[in-house]
């Protein structure tokens, strides 16, 4: 009602953003490549801001097994999900080892093809292509591309 009306009113003039959530942006576009029947991912087509480096984080990661630059760059060490779901993946990009975005993607009939010993699993930007491969149930499994 009224509240609703005025806090609206109110982050238009302080000029939020509250439409979507920043933090989820790769998610959606992720989400909407596969969707459309995308037989290749490459990360850099689905952001929108300046990175050089992508680090992935798969399942079950120990805090310890973070690379110090994600660790201070990000509030998600802290968050006592990150860590303990199985249905997660933590990305951290970088530009000049600065952390510019990060984001908690829940899997959403998808997962990521780790690599044995990725702790952590770091790809420049040019090297961030995934083949996506398709089961008949409709789940889809994104490996890199060689």
């Amino acid at each position: 009602g009224t509240a609703a009306a005025l806090f609206i009113a109110l982050a238009c003039a302080l000029g939020l953003q509250i439409a979507s959530n920043p933090f989820e942006r790769f998610t959606e576009n992720l989400r909407a490549a596969l969707d459309g029947g995308a037989s290749e991912v490459r990360f850099a087509d689905l952001t929108d801001f300046d990175w050089d480096e992508v680090e992935i984080y798969d399942p079950y990661t120990y805090e310890k097994h973070i690379s110090p630059a994600s660790r201070d760059g990000t509030d998600m060490v802290s968050r006592s999900y990150f860590g303990v779901n199985g249905n997660l993946d933590f990305l951290v990009f970088l530009d000049d080892g600065e952390v510019v975005h990060y984001e908690v993607v829940w899997r959403d009939n998808y997962s990521i093809r780790y690599p044995p010993d990725p702790h952590p699993w770091s790809l420049r930007r040019e090297d961030a292509v995934f083949a996506v491969e398709r089961y008949s149930d409709g789940y889809r499994k994104l490996a890199i591309k060689d």
